[in-house]
This record gives C-alpha cells, sequence and structure tokens, in this order.
C-alpha cells in the first residue's frame, strides 16, 4: 500500500477531470484503503470515489461504515447540489443558452456547479462538460502555477460528473435485473 496515505481528494479529482490512470487504479484493496482512512471518509469534501465503486464492482455494503456513511452522505450533498442549480439556472432551457446564460452571470456565480448541472439534465455530454472544466482548471493554473487550489465549485462539479455516471450504471442494472 506504499503510497496510498499521500494520495490525496486533489489527485483523485485530477485523475478524473484529466482522465489519467491513478494510484487508487491499482486495486480495490488499495481504492478500499485510501477510502477508509478519517481525511477522507470524515470529511465533508466532494471527492470522485464512484468510478472506482464500478471500476471493482463494489456497493457501499462491500466497505466499512465509516466508508459507508461518507457515500451516503456524499449522494445526499450531490443531491441538494443539482435541486439548488436547478433553481439557479432554471433560465435555460435549451443547449444553445448554456453559454449566454454562463456569461451573463456576476463572477461569483458557481459556473462550474452550473455546466455540471447542465450534464446532469442532459444539456452537454460528459466529455463536454469535462473539458469546460478542465478549461477552468488549467486557467486557474496559468494564473497561480504552483499555488492553484480545486475550489470546491470546481470538486464539487467533477464529484458530479462521477456521480452520474453511477447512477446511470445502477439505473441500468436494477431495469436489467427487474425485466
Amino acid at each position: 500500500m506504499k503510497g496510498i496515505t499521500g494520495y490525496d481528494v486533489r489527485d483523485v479529482l485530477l485523475d478524473v477531470l484529466m482522465k489519467r490512470s491513478g494510484g487508487l487504479d491499482v486495486s480495490s484493496a488499495h481504492f478500499t484503503h485510501w477510502l477508509s482512512q478519517k481525511r477522507i471518509c470524515k470529511s465533508n469534501g466532494y471527492a470522485p470515489i464512484f468510478c472506482y465503486l464500478l471500476k471493482y464492482g463494489l456497493d457501499k455494503d462491500d466497505l466499512g461504515r465509516d466508508s459507508a456513511e461518507y457515500i451516503e452522505k456524499l449522494c445526499e450533498r450531490l443531491s441538494q447540489k443539482m435541486e439548488e442549480m436547478k433553481k439557479r439556472c432554471s433560465a435555460v432551457e435549451k443547449r444553445e443558452d448554456i453559454q449566454r446564460f454562463i456569461n451573463g452571470q456576476v463572477k461569483t456565480f458557481p459556473r462550474c456547479e452550473a455546466l455540471a448541472y447542465f450534464f446532469y439534465v442532459g444539456f452537454l455530454s460528459r466529455e463536454e462538460c469535462r473539458l469546460k472544466l478542465k478549461d477552468y482548471y488549467e486557467d486557474e493554473l496559468s494564473l497561480y502555477k504552483d499555488n492553484v487550489k480545486i475550489s470546491t465549485g470546481l470538486r464539487t462539479a467533477i464529484t458530479i460528473l462521477d456521480f452520474k455516471e453511477y447512477e446511470n450504471r445502477l439505473r441500468t442494472e436494477t431495469c436489467t435485473l427487474s425485466h
């Protein structure tokens, strides 16, 4: 398990955002060990963990109690975030309105979360959304170099990309199992 302890949520976020293989791609044991660490499963942070649940065929019941509770709370927070963004982005009724809507918002408007919402409701593909989020991150990186932090909005958006894929897979499996 060498090196996993130092593998941070930032690393996992960048793995998903940049479509790169990371330190948790080694085995389900690496992932479950990483997730069970108190700095991960006891945090209120957003982390794209669902791709690993899918990759390793894990259910939250396969994990320890703290990890399962973290996943439940994360799913609740993501659902609440989508409801909040639904209200904030209600003016957009079709794909063509997205960029104009985002450009018309004040600087503090959560653009990354809005993009994730537009992906979530089907106005953007996963890849389109990922690339737009990557552009936001790279803009920040060019301004702040090594001091760039992944904002809460970007963390949330990346996690929503991951969550939606997980949700879709569960829905597909449930539909398949019920027929």
